[in-house]
């Protein structure tokens, strides 16, 4: 491999580290994760897995092979607001995710699925806890060669229904979450940490708050490390990602069907 980190070569720096966090283009991080996993050390990749289903399955057996953790920087689990809005959902009926902003030349490697419905895919399922039954929706190419805007539709296992809905042909950054359960309706603002709480039942005034805003990278590498330490910290297992991969995959295959 042609890689220097900090001017060493990567052939270097394998031997002198017990895990790296590879924070590379999505085309290189199959070679990247693969190599390091082959050395015998710890890998934490930043969404999405992989390029391909394919290379995903085979970075899995990889890393089984290796004995090593393979783990998937989806950073939106540190973020303090999401936090604390999955702290107060109870029973949810319906959740919907809004992420849009300008087109921006990073992570237009891959569709606007890849680069940021990702992420709400993967705080789906831990949101909710469940399972996705079904999924459909539309989307369509602006300005980059793959899917540039995305709109759909969920039906969960348990029930739960919602949308996820996300552009790179926004001239406003907008990420809000807004979610309904037994008793109350929320809006998470995510890049502000507002959360609006309106309770179903009476017509007291709607509650707001803001949640103290932390170093979202800094924690989900800490929380890898002391996993590694052999502490029960929270990480985004290697399966977890390959899943979130493959509902992006199921995606696609809806929005090209159409």
């Amino acid at each position: 491999l042609e890689y220097k980190i900090s001017g060493l070569p990567i052939e270097e720096l394998a031997k002198k580290v017990d895990f790296v966090s590879i924070a590379a283009s999505t085309s290189a991080h199959f070679e990247l994760a693969t190599y390091f996993l082959k050395k015998g050390v710890h890998v934490l990749v930043e969404k999405p897995l992989c390029a391909t289903l394919q290379q995903g399955s085979q970075l899995l057996e990889t890393a089984a092979a290796a004995g090593k953790t393979l783990a998937v920087g989806h950073i939106e689990r540190w973020n303090p607001s999401i936090q604390a809005l999955r702290g107060k959902l109870s029973k949810l009926k319906t959740i919907d995710f809004l992420r849009e902003g300008p087109f921006r030349a990073r992570g237009a490697d891959v569709s606007v699925v890849h680069d940021l419905m990702i992420h709400d895919i993967d705080l789906l399922f831990w949101l909710s806890g469940s399972e996705i039954k079904n999924i459909s929706g539309f989307g369509f190419k602006k300005i980059a060669a793959t899917i540039d805007y995305v709109d759909i539709q969920f039906e969960m296992a348990n029930g739960l229904r919602g949308s996820i809905k996300n552009s790179r042909l926004s001239p406003l950054v907008r990420r809000e979450i807004f979610a309904i359960d037994a008793d109350y309706a929320y809006r998470c603002n995510t890049a502000d940490g507002e959360i609006d709480i309106a309770h179903l039942k009476t017509e007291f005034p709607v509650e707001k708050f803001v949640v103290p805003k932390a170093d979202a990278l800094a924690l989900e590498i800490d929380h890898f490390v002391r996993f590694l330490q052999g502490e029960k910290t929270q990480i985004v297992t290697g399966e977890e990602g390959f899943k979130n991969l493959v509902w992006c995959e199921k995606v696609l295959d809806s929005i090209h069907e159409k």
